[in-house]
């Protein structure tokens, strides 16, 4: 089968999901601090109000953490100018695990908080609604970093920048001793800046670019 064929076939499943999904959610009737009662569509809107209106996702529209041009650059010529790019991640999107901005991964959110994935939430929306309050932040990574003297980090880079941007805005004697010698960043584009910005930060870190052929090896050559 040819990658448009896949392509095709994940976008089907991805509207089933949405479906079976949706009627999952009439039927939830027992809240939960984040299941899936919580995620329920609502009641509809009264004409001429947004389709978001009694939704769990009116928090993202308020947030300002969807990001309409990074979400349209993973869906090229998929999201007519004429339709509203979130609706199309909430009924398209998400299902199959697209990313909603630049710096939010869905598959490590769900992966990391299995939870999450078995609540039928958005990992945006169960950020927004749950995930901020429970410290699932970089805020509360860098607390554990400085308490547990967390010495080598390995991630894709944009978890890394994530942390980095939170100690960026944070007051340098707030931030606890800056225990991290070795980084380790692969699995994406690291962003040219980042490494001096990590140094910032963390002075007696050895950043490190990992790559290599993943057929052959995950990491076989290193800058």
């Amino acid at each position: 089968m040819t990658a448009a064929g896949r392509a095709q076939q994940a976008w089907a499943r991805g509207r089933s999901a949405v479906r079976a999904g949706l009627a999952r959610r009439r039927r939830a009737a027992t809240p939960g601090s984040s299941g899936p009662a919580e995620a329920a569509a609502g009641p509809p809107p009264r004409p001429g109000e947004p389709w978001w209106t009694g939704t769990p996702w009116a928090a993202v529209v308020g947030s300002g953490l969807f990001d309409e041009t990074h979400y349209r650059s993973l869906v090229p010529g998929r999201v007519p100018d004429d339709v509203d790019a979130l609706w199309h991640y909430a009924t398209h999107g998400t299902p199959v695990g697209l990313d909603p901005n630049p710096l939010l991964s869905s598959w490590w959110y769900r992966s990391t908080y299995p939870d999450v994935a078995a609540s039928g939430l958005d990992p945006l929306v169960h950020y927004l609604l749950h995930g901020a309050a429970e410290a699932r932040d970089p805020a509360h990574w860098a607390a554990l970093v400085a308490e547990h003297g967390i010495t080598i980090w390995n991630t894709v880079p944009a978890l890394m920048q994530l942390l980095v941007e939170n100690l960026e805005e944070t007051d340098p004697d707030a931030r606890g001793p800056a225990s991290i010698r070795l980084v380790m960043m692969s699995g994406d584009w690291i962003p040219v800046p980042l490494p001096d910005r990590i140094r910032a930060v963390y002075p007696d870190a050895d950043v490190n670019s990992m790559g290599g052929a993943t057929e052959a090896s995950i990491w076989s050559i290193t800058y």
